[in-house]
């Protein structure tokens, strides 16, 4: 092949002998560099040497990363702030921050900033619009029938006005069945499946004897007068008896020794009942938080801080320690913030039974403290009583800058070697007057 390629510039060269023999040998030469020609005249060439093996070293770096807002004293967002002015310490030692950079969302309109950032010579991501990031949970497992219609008219009304083009919404029903929408910007998609979002929480379960699910949580606590109260309630409904007991030991008022044990007895049973009710309570809730952190995991590639309102009247969190913090877990490691909305009633329903035994108020404030848990534990709010200012609240949400700072530290041995457990971390700025806020 080799010797075909000479011969036949041999012949081109001669074809156009004005040219000469200096113009041919350059050529001549270029040829054989290019074809690589391993034969001329029957020498062999040397073959190639053997390449020298390389060293491979491996090596990685583990990263915290945060979201962290940094406001003035009226609330206004400091955007100057110097990675020297930031302070992280975990579990009371201080760790050194390795990643700092300032994500702010542009001042002008969508449409300006994106012609901006499409026909500018240089593209950056900071020029390029950056909208909010919503994903609205209806928790249905905890709230009341009828009572999702005004949260829903609300969340209406806030992606028809407040959601901008350059926003994203994502729409979640829990555990189900109902909406599974991810982000999307067509408003009318999101609106359009709020339809089917319906409450299925019921304050005493069925076939529970008329006892509340707080009052059971209660009673298993060991609370001697609301066990008294309940009992004599029970004698007073005439189920006592179902129970095991008849109608006139339930409260152990029955005389001599034979009412005494009838009313230990119907105690006994009551307790029993109690748990029987906690059981299926504490299942539901732990259900929902299971799906909830699922839902929130499933966001953990889209980068981006996300705002996730939770709509929900909160549920007893005595034996969900661990739950919380799975859900919390999920939230960190895909930059998700809780704004919970609480919204239970504070007027006693019309459809109630009875008068409670215990007062609307420690049951509400019962409810809604995993709540407030979620909302602390990722640096979100929780806002009581939305209810009645569901419109204020969401509209307040909605005004709120997307101004932030990405700070990442490296930490500490303790934390590498056992990666599953939670560690405290507090994020402190040196600015007089400035506050930092940040999950713990």
């Amino acid at each position: 092949a080799v010797r075909g390629k000479i011969g036949e510039t041999t012949r081109a060269a001669l074809e156009v002998g004005s040219w000469g023999l200096d113009l041919f040998l350059p050529l001549l030469i270029a040829v054989l560099a290019l074809t690589g020609a391993a034969a001329v005249g029957g020498q062999q060439s040397p073959p190639p040497a053997p390449a020298q093996p390389t060293t491979t070293f491996k090596s990685g770096v583990d990263l915290v990363r945060f979201d962290v807002r940094v406001v003035d004293g009226a609330g206004k967002p400091i955007s100057d702030l110097r990675p020297d002015e930031v302070t992280i310490t975990e579990d009371g030692v201080k760790r050194p921050v390795v990643l700092f950079q300032r994500v702010t969302e542009p001042a002008g309109s969508y449409v300006d900033e994106a012609i901006r950032a499409t026909t500018s010579e240089v593209s950056s991501n900071t020029a390029f619009p950056r909208g909010h990031l919503y994903i609205l949970i209806f928790d249905q497992e905890h709230i009341t029938a009828g009572n999702e219609q005004r949260a829903r008219v609300a969340a209406e009304e806030f992606i028809r006005r407040r959601v901008r083009p350059s926003d994203r919404v994502a729409l979640f029903a829990v555990p189900g069945p109902g909406p599974q929408l991810g982000f999307t910007g067509n408003k009318q998609r999101a609106i359009s499946e709020l339809a089917s979002i319906r409450g299925n929480y019921q304050r005493v379960p069925a076939g529970a004897f008329n006892i509340p699910r707080y009052e059971a949580h209660r009673i298993l606590q060991g609370d001697d007068k609301l066990i008294t109260d309940t009992l004599e309630r029970l004698v007073k409904e005439g189920t006592a008896d179902l129970l095991g007991a008849g109608t006139g030991g339930g409260s152990g008022t029955g005389g001599g020794a034979a009412g005494a044990e009838d009313g230990r007895i119907v105690r006994r049973l009551l307790i029993e009942n109690a748990k029987t009710i906690v059981n299926q309570s504490d299942a539901e809730s732990r259900q929902f938080l299971q799906r909830l952190a699922d839902v929130i995991a499933g966001f953990r590639d889209i980068e981006g801080r996300k705002s996730v309102v939770l709509f929900s009247e909160g549920f007893i969190q005595d034996n969900l320690s661990r739950e919380l913090e799975v859900v919390a877990a999920a939230a960190a490691q895909s930059y998700c913030v809780f704004y919970t909305m609480d919204l239970n009633l504070r007027t006693p329903q019309l459809d109630q039974a009875y008068a409670a035994n215990t007062t609307q108020a420690a049951e509400v404030q019962a409810r809604i403290s995993p709540l407030a848990t979620l909302a602390v534990e990722t640096d979100g709010e929780m806002f009581v009583d939305a209810a009645s200012r569901t419109d204020e609240v969401l509209n307040r949400l909605a005004d709120q800058a997307q101004d932030y700072y990405l700070v990442g530290f490296t930490p500490s041995d303790g934390a590498r070697t056992n990666r599953g457990q939670y560690r405290r971390v507090k994020v402190e700025v040196s600015r007089r007057g400035a506050r930092a806020g940040a999950r713990p």
